[in-house]
């Protein structure tokens, strides 16, 4: 076989460094990449949570359409797997199977990206932070108003049904009250001291006589005007969010476009200073409005302070280094394992004829 290996060396030499200079000239014509990375925080959740995090802005449609209505200049393309290949969560016990448990938390997020140029490959990381950050903050809003009608029209049914209660209450007291003074006007104090029985609370009865149970009738009866007045309020400041969340419906319309609006909570807080300006002086209007502001409040904090680059982006100075030699030896070795094989092979072909 050496003696046939040596008739085609001129052949196998010739072949091996043909095939080496193809792949020299291959690997030099890769273009250069950097990659640009960044920590991205929010407030830390344990796995099952971050589950449900990753089912709102794990979607390359919905990312396709956030980098195109805000990133027109790029000419990014996103890929079905460019969650798996940019995102990596970070954990509070370290990536073990031992410590993906129940107690174990994910921190944050590490965010990668790779482009043809440093600026690219930033720009593409703070994309997908600011991506993920409007998603997130979103989703929270979305929780808070998406049910927010149902809330409101479920409370104040309560509310009426409430009052009612009561005002059957104020009319038995009423009735208690005319009772009460027709005794008094017949009330005989040496021959007959009638006592009665009041009930003071959920579980105690006591022997009044009648002059105690009128002024224990009125207290009741006053505690029953002081509940109903703030049951009116309460009905007047659920009625006026009732009109203002009417007024924000067409947002709620399509989820997938409200996740990816980044001046959602600008576009609401317009809203509300507009829907709220006519009879600002009003203590109920007043009231309604500081419960929406005071909601928006920590939407402001919660992006201010939980959803954001703790590290990076960065610039990245060098290019990321292809594996040139690696791919010069793989062809070289398999060029030369084919040349013999191939050398051999005519051999004993030859050799057959």
């Amino acid at each position: 076989m050496l003696k046939e290996l040596l008739i085609h060396r001129k052949r196998i030499v010739r072949g091996v460094v043909l095939c080496t200079i193809a792949a020299i000239i291959i690997s030099l014509l890769i273009p250069r990449s950097y990659q640009s990375t960044g920590f991205f925080k929010f407030r830390s959740v344990h796995i099952p949570s971050y589950k449900s995090y990753t089912s709102v802005f794990e979607d390359v449609n919905m990312l396709s359409d956030f980098i195109s209505k805000y990133h027109e200049d790029t000419t990014w393309q996103v890929n079905p797997s460019i969650f798996e290949d940019s995102f990596e969560p970070v954990y509070g016990f370290g990536k073990n199977r031992k410590n993906l448990m129940k107690d174990n938390k994910v921190l944050g997020i590490t965010i990668t990206s790779v482009a043809s140029s440093p600026e690219e490959a930033q720009k593409r990381v703070e994309t997908l932070g600011s991506y993920l950050e409007t998603c997130l903050v979103n989703r929270e809003i979305w929780k808070y108003y998406g049910g927010m009608y149902s809330r409101l029209e479920a409370d104040i049914i309560n509310a009426k049904a409430s009052m009612i209660e009561h005002e059957i209450s104020v009319e038995v007291l009423n009735k208690k009250v005319d009772l009460i003074n027709n005794s008094l006007l017949h009330y005989d104090p040496i021959t007959n001291y009638e006592r009665q029985v009041v009930k003071l609370d959920e579980t105690t009865e006591k022997y009044l006589p009648p002059h105690q149970q009128l002024i224990a009738t009125r207290v009741s009866l006053n505690n029953e005007s002081v509940y109903m007045e703030q049951l009116e309020r309460k009905m007047s400041i659920d009625d006026l969010l009732l009109r203002y969340v009417k007024g924000i419906e067409g947002y709620l319309e399509n989820k997938s476009e409200f996740l990816i609006e980044k001046d959602l909570l600008n576009s609401f807080i317009a809203k509300l200073n507009f829907f709220f300006e006519e009879n600002r002086e009003d203590e109920n209007v007043r009231a309604a409005r500081f419960r929406i502001e005071a909601k928006h409040q920590s939407f402001i904090l919660l992006k201010d302070e939980q959803y954001k680059f703790i590290s990076g982006p960065l610039l990245p100075a060098k290019p990321e280094k292809p594996m040139k030699l690696l791919i010069v030896l793989v062809v070289f070795f398999a060029s030369l394992v084919g040349f013999v094989t191939y050398s051999v092979f005519l051999s004993w072909w030859t050799r057959t004829d």
